[in-house]
């Protein structure tokens, strides 16, 4: 069973992750996400780790930055990608942070 605080936080966390992208207009948001899914999948199906800076030289960055979190857990869900270990992100507007890696399934 899940603790309820637990419980609560992952709800909260699904529900910003749905809204990612809203502050935007629709069909800016719409047009990245449709080519990051294709670029996202393309790289899973590379065979070596990735992560968003990788995604982000392939697509541009997204219209507001929380956009990518979302994409690369949905694309976990569906069990297309796992996250595989850690890295500091290099490009710039990422301001050097620690970023997951990923390698398809």
């Amino acid at each position: 069973m899940i603790p309820t605080d637990l419980a609560t936080g992952i709800a909260l966390r699904d529900a910003g992750m749905a809204r990612a992208g809203s502050a935007v207009p629709a069909a800016i948001a719409n047009d990245w996400r449709s080519k990051a899914k294709v670029a996202l999948t393309a790289l899973a199906n590379t065979g070596t780790v990735f992560s968003a800076d990788d995604l982000v030289k392939r697509v541009g960055e997204p219209p507001v930055p929380n956009m990518l979190g979302p994409l690369f857990a949905h694309h976990a869900r569906l069990d297309i990608i796992s996250a595989v270990g850690f890295r500091q992100a290099q490009r710039p507007s990422a301001h050097a942070r620690i970023q997951r890696t990923w390698e398809g399934k």
